[in-house]
């Protein structure tokens, strides 16, 4: 009888092209109302990695990234500014019981895993050889924060911190659970609003069409838009240039900007009552 259901219900909110424009013109008064709120949490986040960076080292700065749920955080405000969590906390929404961070082994999928976890190994003995070297020297634990960072030639490299952590917090996830993902992203959104169990949206995942999956693409696609920005703001070398510095401002905006976008089209498409 659930299975029946779930066809009818892909059958009758099946994504369209012609969906794309609302989508957008929708997610764009979204991004203005959480914007206040996803500057306060990433701040916050970028602050509490960039002390472990200083404090414990680059190895413990990646595993901290790495770990970090901060997309499904700022997913979850976008979806409670959408209407969409009823009275749902957002803490509870990102990280509890269900969450797609406490699934995400059983979310990504196997060969994103294996890659990933691979390569992010490599990058933290590498880190750690380092981190070794800087605690035999006494570089580490750096216990006082580097003031002269605040002082006018170095605000470039405030924001270059700013946007790196969070960039890092923002990216590492969603190449695992959204790009390299067994669901498509607004299948995410769906199971954090309560609209869908996990079982439910691979269901709904199974009976996807080519041709629907092809019109979902571009938000899988678009995880892609911030990687080449941050490489675009790195060839600028963004720690003297404000042009790198503006594109890394973007970049973080951009994911904030993702978020509203999955917010939106699981509004639409899983919106027993269409509009």
């Amino acid at each position: 009888m659930e299975a029946a259901t779930m066809e009818v219900s892909v059958a009758s909110h099946a994504p369209r092209w012609s969906d794309w424009p609302r989508w957008i013109k929708q997610a764009v008064p979204l991004f203005v109302q959480v914007l206040p709120a996803f500057v306060a949490l990433t701040l916050l986040a970028a602050f509490t990695t960039v002390s472990i960076l200083l404090i414990l080292g680059k190895a413990a700065f990646h595993l901290a990234s790495l770990c970090s749920p901060l997309i499904f955080l700022v997913l979850a405000l976008t979806l409670r500014r959408a209407g969409m969590l009823g009275d749902r906390p957002v803490l509870r929404t990102a990280v509890g019981t269900g969450s797609p961070w406490r699934n995400f082994f059983l979310v990504a999928a196997p060969l994103a895993l294996v890659i990933g976890i691979a390569l992010n190994a490599l990058a933290v003995l590498a880190m750690l050889g380092s981190d070794i070297g800087a605690w035999k020297r006494g570089a580490l634990p750096l216990t006082t924060f580097p003031l002269d960072l605040f002082s006018a030639e170095k605000r470039p490299l405030i924001v270059m911190l700013y946007t790196t952590a969070v960039e890092q917090q923002l990216s590492l996830m969603p190449l695992f659970v959204i790009m390299g993902g067994r669901l498509e992203p607004y299948l995410v959104a769906s199971v954090m609003t309560g609209r869908e169990t996990w079982s439910s949206a691979r269901a709904v995942q199974a009976q996807l069409s080519k041709s629907q999956k092809l019109v979902l693409g571009p938000m899988r696609l678009l995880t892609l838009c911030g990687v080449t920005l941050q490489a675009t703001a790195r060839a600028l070398d963004a720690t003297s240039n404000w042009l790198g510095v503006a594109l890394l401002l973007v970049s973080i905006g951009g994911w904030l900007f993702y978020c509203c976008l999955i917010a939106v089209a699981a509004r639409d498409i899983t919106d027993p009552h269409p509009r």
